[in-house]
């Protein structure tokens, strides 16, 4: 059976029935009480009102059950936006959960990408080193002996050096006019006369003397070698029996001695001709039908006492180059016993010295000829010889070539070809006016230069102001350059100011091809007590004949036989424009 259902009154309900029972309990009075009309009234008036207000709880209820009705409509519906707020707030849960993995991913994404923009960054400074890098390497293979410091020994594969004479419209070879060179006669030691043909030798005819002749000579070198032999008795004394002798010339001290000539000629040879011992001693051997057989020993001696014997000609030599009003030097490198050494020249325009050091720097400076120089000193751009009390004049031409190899490498760059025009335009005036016989430019030339000069400078700084921040291994070489010249003005335009400067230092560059070639003809030396000071002694005696046009041999054969004085200097000599 199914059990009934029960139903809660509403609180209209319950005053409805407290209100009957009200009136229930008053009837059940009036019905006892049979004057009570008046409460009947009063009672029926109070029924009336009880219907009006059942009529009303009726339209209550009946409203109320739609209500409930709608009510119920809304729980449906209530339930049912439950669910879809259960399963939007589902939704919502994913979505706060997609929306955190995805601010997870977009952090992740944006540390990654302050991680990508660092590496750019630092890959944008690396390429800009890297840049800077390739074009210092693409500098340094681009040098050459015209655009660099490098010698032209140390470039075997630069392309061939054009001729830098202007074309014309004549044609190869010796011109109308000119008589040329032939070679040179000699004084016969003796005359062959040939006979005369019996007949002519191209009709057969009969032939009749013209009392001429003509010459044919035939010049050929023989290499003798003359021995003196000195005998001296020998003698014994009575008194207290020793053996005596007569004395022997000065020189002859051995059983076999060499004269002056073999020393000379073994000297130029080793020296002059950068030939070695072993080749010297054999040509001389066969060149003398195997008479003049000399020892390693004995050439060996003979460069040390050239050395004893020159002394005094260095020391004169020396002397006249501190007198005089411009000096250049240089140096280059050399090679004794394994080690690296150098060779530095002190030259004026009729006189060079040679000295060998094992060191670069302050100290080979302090102890050659110019260490107490009060001249103008053309040198490289060596900071060591501002140590140097003098004036001081830079080489030009070292500037010239680096100027070419700034335009080469740096194409962009406007002030290398302003400041090498510049230059030229200076080196020309001073030419002009040095062909003019004046001592300098004048006064409105060297403003001109001046201002044109400091102007270049200016224009190389505001050129360069990018790259001013690159590390200094990785700046364009015109930036030192540049600074160089600005800071060294004084003595790179020296050569306007006193015109018996020179341009360049290439006079004193010119003497030190010959150490050059003794180098690469011998290697090195075997020391520099033994190999590089004789050396340089004797090519210090040599060169300064050679400038002063006397013969090298001749010179070298004076100072073996003891001449003292052969180089004459006066205090006063002057110089000419290019030491």
């Amino acid at each position: 059976m199914a059990r009934a259902s029960f139903k809660k009154p509403t609180k209209a309900e319950m005053h409805l029935r407290r209100e009957r029972t009200e009136v229930t309990r008053r009837l059940e009075l009036f019905m006892a009480d049979a004057s009570g009309a008046a409460v009947i009234a009063e009672l029926e008036e109070t029924v009336g009102k009880l219907k009006s207000e059942i009529t009303s709880l009726e339209k209550l209820r009946v409203k109320n059950s739609n209500l409930i009705k709608k009510n119920q409509r809304l729980l449906e519906r209530t339930g049912e936006l439950k669910k879809e707020n259960a399963s939007l707030r589902w939704d919502v849960k994913v979505a706060h959960s997609y929306g955190y993995e995805l601010e997870r991913k977009l952090k992740k994404t944006e540390k990654k990408r302050h991680e990508w923009a660092e590496l750019a960054r630092r890959l944008g400074n690396t390429l800009c080193l890297v840049r800077a890098e390739n074009r210092s390497l693409k500098a340094k293979l681009n040098r050459n002996s015209t655009n660099s410091a490098l010698p032209p020994s140390a470039c075997p594969n630069t392309k061939m050096v054009h001729n830098s004479r202007m074309p014309t419209t004549r044609k190869r070879g010796g011109q109308v006019g000119h008589v040329g060179h032939r070679r040179h006669r000699q004084v016969p030691d003796e005359t062959i006369r040939l006979d005369g043909p019996a007949a002519c030798t191209a009709c057969g005819g009969p032939l009749g003397f013209t009392g001429e002749y003509k010459t044919r000579q035939m010049t050929d070198l023989h290499i003798t070698v003359y021995t003196t032999e000195y005998e001296a008795g020998i003698y014994d004394c009575t008194a207290c029996g020793r053996q005596v002798h007569a004395p022997f010339p000065n020189g002859v001290v051995n059983e076999a001695n060499y004269g002056n000539n073999v020393r000379a000629v073994s000297s130029y040879l080793v020296n002059a001709c950068n030939v070695s011992i072993d080749n010297t001693t054999g040509f001389l051997f066969e060149a003398t039908n195997h008479r003049l057989a000399l020892s390693k020993g004995s050439v060996h001696n003979f460069l040390a006492s050239f050395e004893k014997k020159a002394e005094g000609e260095i020391d004169a030599i020396s002397s006249h180059i501190k007198g005089q009003p411009v000096c250049g030097s240089d140096a280059t490198y050399a090679k004794a016993g394994g080690k690296r050494t150098y060779v530095y020249t002190y030259n004026c325009p009729d006189a060079v010295i040679y000295e060998a050091s094992d060191t670069k720097g302050i100290a080979p400076l302090l102890t050659s000829p110019i260490k107490d120089y009060q001249g103008i000193l053309v040198h490289d751009h060596d900071s060591a010889y501002y140590n140097i009390n003098s004036g001081h004049a830079e080489c030009n031409v070292h500037i010239l070539r680096y100027l070419k190899g700034v335009a080469e490498n740096e194409g962009t760059k406007m002030w290398p070809a302003a400041m090498y025009a510049l230059l030229l335009k200076a080196k020309d005036w001073a030419k002009k006016a040095s062909e003019l016989k004046q001592g300098s430019l004048s006064a409105s030339q060297i403003e001109e230069i001046e201002s044109r000069y400091d102007e270049i400078c200016e224009m190389a700084e505001s050129e360069y102001a990018d790259e001013l921040t690159l590390p200094k291994k990785y700046q364009p070489d015109g930036i030192a350059l540049y600074r160089r010249l600005a800071a060294y003005k004084p003595n790179h335009l020296a050569f306007i100011y006193d015109l018996a400067i020179p341009f360049d230092n290439n006079a004193s560059e010119r003497l030190l091809r010959g150490v050059k070639k003794k180098l690469k003809q011998t290697g090195g030396f075997r020391s520099i007590e033994q190999g590089m000071d004789p050396y340089c002694c004797f090519i210090s005696i040599t060169q300064t004949a050679s400038l002063r046009g006397m013969e090298a041999l001749g010179t070298i054969r004076s100072i073996y036989e003891g001449e003292e004085s052969l180089f004459k200097y006066s205090s006063k000599s002057e110089p000419s424009s290019n030491p």
